[in-house]
């Protein structure tokens, strides 16, 4: 009778474990759909029906092209193409690319991530394959506005990068990628259970069903989305696992990374790691004195005006650096 029981306990064990492990988790879907012929000959007018098809983007948060010389929309040499983070917006680091493009002299293009820009509800619609096509189709775009890309990924925006430097083709044209607290892992305990079986759940249970935030200016209320359904976090938890676990020791693209060894968001330690792994020339950037108390978003008009212009200063000396380099070979 206890040889029964005892089995029946283990039975019963087995079946809660293989319950848990096979329950629901964050789709991770990395299949590239966007054509890059969609673009046309146009990269503004296509940008505009695409945003125009989506409803309720928030007044200046939609995708868009800065010119070098608005009269003339011709390619120039290099096109910076920035990549926001997660629940922020094209402005999250202004000016800092504005600047940095004024220096060098090049086009500009801000996208605008899945979901983004828009109100909370839109952010449960976000998913790691959306944001890796779109990815796809700012470095489309960068490549139809200047004959070589420079990347600027901030946060979730740097996770899609570096995931991205390790797969074949998405680093065509691309010169360089400058991460800003690059996020390779949230900073969060607990962060781990959202990649997790039932991770939703898990999250919902603990957090509750709305994630929300205070926002700390006026600036920092426009241009994020400071309340979002729990669920929407999933897809940036498992994007983040994808770039830390990427085999960046391939990448050939050039990169710099700029962080705050005092980031309260994302695991510096991991930026750290991942810029000893990296396969191509690197520098690392480490910022002390921020604006932001969280020490997380390091530059920008928003929550850290004093560090812009020194950061913008050392990314065009490191670019102009790199491209004297590339035209010598």
């Amino acid at each position: 009778m206890g040889r029964r029981i005892v089995l029946a306990v283990l039975g019963l064990a087995v079946i809660l474990i293989a319950g848990f492990f096979l329950g629901p988790r964050v789709p991770v879907d990395t299949t590239i759909r966007f054509n890059p012929s969609v673009i046309g000959d146009d990269p503004q007018a296509y940008l505009a029906r695409e945003e125009a098809a989506v409803p309720n983007i928030r007044d200046g948060l939609d995708k868009e092209i800065i010119w070098a010389n608005p009269m003339v929309h011709a390619k120039t040499p290099l096109a910076i193409v920035y990549i926001h983070g997660f629940s922020a917006s094209k402005g999250e680091v202004r000016p800092l690319p504005d600047d940095i493009a004024d220096e060098l002299n090049a086009n500009l293009f801000y996208t605008r991530l899945t979901d983004h820009g828009q109100d909370g509800a839109a952010m449960a619609q976000g998913s790691v394959n959306a944001w890796i096509n779109d990815y796809e189709e700012a470095l489309a775009v960068g490549r139809a506005i200047g004959d070589k890309v420079i990347v600027i990924g901030t946060s979730t925006g740097a996770s899609l990068a570096a995931g991205a430097a390790t797969q074949p083709g998405a680093s065509d044209d691309v010169a360089a990628i400058a991460f800003i607290s690059p996020n390779f892992g949230v900073r969060a305990s607990g962060a781990e259970l959202l990649t997790m079986p039932w991770g939703r759940q898990i999250a919902e249970l603990v957090g509750g069903k709305e994630r929300s935030f205070p926002a700390r200016n006026a600036l920092h209320e426009k241009f994020w989305t400071t309340k979002y359904p729990m669920r929407a976090v999933l897809p940036m938890a498992a994007l983040t696992n994808l770039a830390y676990e990427a085999p960046v020791e391939t990448a050939k693209i050039p990169a710099l990374f700029i962080f705050s060894d005092a980031d309260k968001v994302v695991r510096s330690d991991r930026a750290r790691e991942i810029a000893g792994r990296w396969g191509a020339p690197h520098e690392l950037v480490p910022v002390d004195d921020t604006g932001d108390p969280d020490n997380h978003v390091i530059a920008g008009d928003v929550l850290s005006p004093q560090t812009t212009a020194f950061l913008t200063q050392r990314i065009v000396v490191w670019v102009k650096a790199l491209m004297q380099q590339q035209a010598g070979h």
